[in-house]
């Protein structure tokens, strides 16, 4: 049959237009990657120009690029290298390896005027824009990454020769890490403040410390767009800051045209003075779109020998919907740790020896999506959780993933139950540190209370015994624990025993029934926290010199409604006595008595995240400030001889008013009504004992125990870590300095005083102090001396009365 001649032309265009549609969709590239002559390492966001025009792209954190083939040249240029052209004969030869030599001279930094210029104006309508480019302030999101960590010292890294630039740092590994760790997770986010991280597969290896886990855990992602950023101690001033714009020096150096007609400007950057906050030196590239931050490459050099050395390598991509998203970060750090070897066989003496150590993070992130009809009730209680299907969920993950870092040999395909357990303690606080802090070793189906076997305090003397309780090996949903001791100098057994139901199997929700037969101090807070070694606080509870006995039988519920708020709602009734084995208790004598009671104890802690773990309550981001309350109320029934209402306080938090120091505040107040015991009524909060003492933090270090007394009462203490603001890192002695400032109000009535025969400090209490803490350094444990002078309305008659002299120990992890 033969076609008409119509029917064939309009074939014949058809045929023609889908081919030209084909060709356009998928128009052959030219790729091609930019590397350093030097070491062969690559070069990010390299200028690539390939017209007249000024068309251009730029390499991404690979040193990879792509670009038409009907280019006729392309020209090359990167801050600190000799510029590169490249012939039509060389680009026609398929993908490329171009290869561009570093300068022999060292580039010049930005200098200029304050004054407004080119490369000012732009930063400041990036600053205006970067809360629209900021993924956290999109209304949602979604996004798959892979996160790798390795930490290894400088001694199994490449020799190259010296250079004081990050890119010797650039260098890989030899050997093997001293450790790594490998995460992919899929994350998601919607506004106000719902957020989830699942863990998809994990893999550790090598030495599983805490430092190293807490690093990894910082630099897995730094904020572009914040004011400031955090490494090991150290502030960092954003170079896209509102503050950066008088602080850094802004230069554009060039500009060129993407393939979407979008202006890119390159500008370097460089702090002013090099003195805190702590600047960065760099080169990013400026998108008209929005004005958003395209790339970003910025460092602190090894020349610079007072803090770390850092580089930062950022590459964010424009989606589809016209939102800018990270795509890859890389984050390297050079530190050194200072360690005491063994002695010299010679002098004798123990060398001081610097270890250097580098650690790499790199990020990757995949599957992004942004703006999606996400709802609260699609993210979990828990802001961070665990795949149950390791394997077909890491196996499914990777198959989707398709991107040059990501490579099967490298990662997580095969993960195990084991293997997810331990990375997820490298996102979070160690499970094992955090039970040892607590006052329990796990063994078996059992954790032994070691603060059980061997305690202390000034009033029971050396305090012996044993103490146990089952953990989640025995059961998830169930615990049993008790305890017998014995106090030295008290003379006196105290036994106790508990049983906690867990009915859905995790620590969120809890009931208590249980006896305890103890010690307690006149006035005791009893907050919803835990005593830990951790907060040097707690050290106040050794140094407790007057107690009173109480067998107490509680019942109580406690319930997590969501992250950031812990209740718990009890009873409980006790018997109360004292002996009268001091001063103070032979003054203040009283008969037995039944005391019923009804709380309810709060915690608020915003900001503060967990891991979904059915072993503990395991922190995975600390808490902006922290705030308790008590609600208790005596009831006269049940035996119970005393009606009253006691109310309690207390609020902690910390600030940033340099780069460097650290200012924390503790706020306490109380108020108790009329008709309580005596034991109910708060004490000053003293911890002096001796002249030279341990220190308690946030306590009245001057104060004697039990000088004063109060039914309504309010505090402040004030500590000021000035950082090493005139010490440098680089020296052998590297100590912290506080200043302390405490002051209190506190009243009794005049009708408490005389029935009690207590003074209370209703003029205001007042003292000062001076702290050198991390005097001496051992692994996680840090030691300071510090001295406090007490003045004011409640002075002490003899000047030198009014001093107390203190050591303390901090756990550093």
């Amino acid at each position: 049959m033969k076609l008409k001649p119509k029917l064939l032309i309009f074939v014949s265009l058809q045929i023609l237009i889908i081919q030209g549609l084909s060709t356009s969709l998928y128009a052959a590239e030219i790729k091609g990657r930019v590397v350093n002559t030097v070491d062969s390492q690559p070069l990010p966001f390299a200028q690539v120009i390939y017209s007249s025009g000024k068309r251009g792209t730029s390499s991404n954190i690979d040193g990879w690029f792509s670009i038409p083939d009907t280019v006729r040249f392309m020209h090359l240029s990167y801050i600190g290298f000799h510029s590169i052209n490249v012939s039509r004969e060389k680009l026609q030869k398929g993908e490329l390896i171009i290869r561009m030599i570093p300068m022999e001279n060292e580039v010049l930094p930005v200098t200029g005027s304050t004054k407004d210029n080119a490369g000012l104006r732009i930063m400041k309508r990036v600053v205006e824009n970067r809360g629209k480019n900021d993924p956290e302030k999109y209304n949602s999101y979604q996004y798959t990454s892979f996160q790798k960590f390795s930490l290894a010292p400088i001694s199994l890294m490449t020799k190259v020769p010296h250079d004081t630039s990050l890119r010797v740092i650039n260098q890989p590994f030899v050997g093997n890490a001293l450790f790594s760790m490998e995460t992919l997770s899929r994350k998601k986010m919607l506004q106000p403040d719902h957020k989830n991280e699942e863990i998809i597969s994990a893999k550790v290896t090598g030495e599983r410390k805490e430092p190293y886990l807490l690093l990894a855990n910082q630099i897995q992602d730094l904020p572009v767009n914040a004011e400031f950023f955090t490494i090991l101690d150290h502030s960092y001033l954003s170079p896209v800051s509102q503050y950066a714009l008088i602080k850094y020096y802004f230069a554009v150096t060039d500009t060129f045209l993407n393939a979407g007609n979008d202006t890119v400007f390159t500008i370097r950057f460089n702090p002013k003075k090099r003195k805190s906050p702590i600047g960065l030196n760099g080169v990013m590239q400026i998108n008209s779109h929005g004005y958003a931050v395209q790339s970003l490459m910025a460092e602190r050099p090894l020349a610079d020998k007072k803090v770390s050395a850092l580089s930062i390598q950022q590459q964010y991509d424009l989606l589809p919907d016209g939102k800018w998203f990270p795509g890859e970060q890389i984050t390297i750090v050079r530190f050194t740790l200072k360690s005491a070897a063994n002695k010299d066989s010679v002098k004798r003496n123990r060398v001081r020896i610097n270890n250097e150590f580098e650690a790499i993070n790199r990020t990757s992130y995949y599957q992004r999506e942004i703006n999606l009809p996400l709802k609260p009730e699609d993210f979990p209680k828990y802001k961070v959780t665990i795949n149950p299907n390791l394997r077909e969920s890491a196996e499914k993950t990777i198959d989707s993933l398709q991107h040059e870092p990501f490579v099967k040999k490298d990662t997580i395909a095969n993960p195990s139950p084991e293997s997810i357990s331990e990375a997820n303690d490298l996102i979070t606080k160690s499970k094992l540190i955090r039970l040892l802090a607590e006052g329990k070793i796990p063994v078996g189906y059992f954790n032994i209370n070691y603060d059980r076997l061997f305690s202390y305090n000034l009033y029971e003397g050396i305090k012996l015994g044993v103490g146990a309780e089952s953990n989640r090996r025995l059961s998830r949903y169930f615990t049993v624990g008790g305890y017998v001791t014995y106090g030295l100098k008290d003379k006196s057994v105290r036994q106790g025993e508990w049983f906690d139901i867990y009915p859905k199997g995790y620590y969120d929700f809890r009931v208590h029934l249980g006896y305890r037969d103890m010690n307690m101090e006149f006035g005791e807070p009893e907050f919803l926290e835990k005593k830990s070694l951790l907060n040097p606080e707690f050290f106040r509870s050794l140094l407790i010199e007057n107690m009173y006995a109480t067998q107490r039988f509680s019942l109580g519920v406690e319930v997590m409604p969501f992250q950031e708020l812990n209740t718990y709602l009890f009873t409980d009734i006790s018997n109360n006595s004292a002996r009268q084995t001091n001063p103070f208790l032979v003054q203040h004598i009283f008969s037995p008595f039944n005391l019923v009671r009804a709380g309810l104890s709060l915690r608020y802690a915003p900001g503060i995240t967990f891991i979904k773990d059915p072993d503990m309550m395991i922190e995975n981001t600390t808490p902006k400030s922290d705030w308790f309350l008590n609600v208790i109320q005596g009831m006269n029934v049940f035996q119970g001889e005393y009606q009253y209402t006691k109310i309690e306080f207390k609020g902690k938090f910390h600030f940033q008013l340099s780069s460097k120091s650290m200012t924390s505040i503790t706020l306490r107040a109380g108020h108790i009504s009329d008709h309580g015991p005596i034991t109910e009524y708060f004490n000053g909060y003293g911890s002096y004992v001796s002249a030279f003492s341990l220190i308690a933090q946030n306590s009245f270090t001057t104060m004697r125990q039990n000088e004063f007394g109060a039914a309504d009462y309010s505090s402040i203490f004030l500590r000021h870590d000035l950082g090493l603001w005139f010490l440098s890192s680089g020296h052998k002695f590297n100590p912290d300095f506080v200043l302390a400032q405490n002051l209190g109000f506190g009243s009794l009535g005049n009708s408490n005083r005389i029935l009690f025969g207590l003074n209370d400090f209703r003029k205001g209490y007042y003292e000062s102090g001076f702290e050198i803490n991390n005097i001496l350094r051992m692994e996680f444990l840090s030691w300071g001396l510090g001295i406090y002078y007490r003045y004011g309305p409640y002075s002490l008659p003899n000047f030198g009365d009014n001093f107390a002299y203190k050591f303390g120990f901090i756990f550093k992890l």
